[in-house]
């Protein structure tokens, strides 16, 4: 059992028993207020609504890209399926990159990572640079 101290800091924190990675992983106790709430929540709602959006974009664009690169179905599910599982690979590793390194510096990084893929899936000139860009 942990006991609070006077100053909001427990015994085994003061004791040193708990990781570095715990200690980091706090709230911290500045709270944002009326635009900053908004500004916040906006990028909440466009960021979910990314992942979803890019991979219906993708499916959609699938029997364009085939006719593109002379592909079969066979290829074609591949690209689907190399995008659904770079998604879902990389959240927990990130997930744990963003509590150690700092969520906002993560956030953005990524974020201009998944642009700059984006943009460079568009221009892809041929499938191998497709799949690794995705």
């Amino acid at each position: 059992m942990v006991k609070k101290m006077s100053n909001n800091i427990s015994l085994a924190e003061n004791r040193g028993m708990l990781s570095k990675a715990t200690r980091i992983c706090k709230t911290p106790n500045t709270s944002v207020h009326g635009t900053g709430k908004r500004v916040v929540f906006l990028i909440a709602i466009l960021s979910g609504f990314i992942t979803p959006f890019d991979s219906s974009a993708v499916n959609i664009a699938l029997p364009s890209i085939g006719k593109e690169f002379h592909m079969d179905a066979i290829a074609l599910s591949w690209i689907a399926t190399t995008y659904l599982l770079s998604s879902a690979v990389s959240l927990v590793p990130f997930g744990k990159i963003a509590d150690i390194y700092g969520r906002k510096k993560i956030y953005l990084y990524s974020i201009s990572i998944f642009s700059l893929a984006s943009l460079v899936m568009t221009i892809a000139p041929e499938l191998k640079f497709l799949s690794v860009s995705e």
